[in-house]
């Protein structure tokens, strides 16, 4: 399962928790459609219950494909 313990950065902005983790078994290189039906049918059914996808990107300095996934979390901080 992947969880913010797996994960390079975590935050939480606008009412929403999210983490950043890195997925290194995609190529580089091939057409984005194919990233995210991946990402959609291998990777998110393995993220921890309640988070959803929020965005991915290429990464160099990680040589993978950042995957960030959030949940709302309302927590007050006034």
């Amino acid at each position: 399962m992947i969880t913010v313990k797996n994960c390079i950065r975590q935050g939480h902005s606008k009412k929403r928790h999210y983490f950043v983790f890195v997925v290194e078994e995609i190529a580089r290189n091939i057409e984005i459609h194919y990233v995210l039906n991946y990402i959609k049918d291998v990777i998110m059914p393995q993220v921890q219950e309640g988070y959803s996808y929020e965005s991915c990107t290429y990464s160099n300095r990680y040589d993978g494909w950042l995957i960030q996934v959030s949940k709302h979390m309302d927590k007050d901080m006034g």
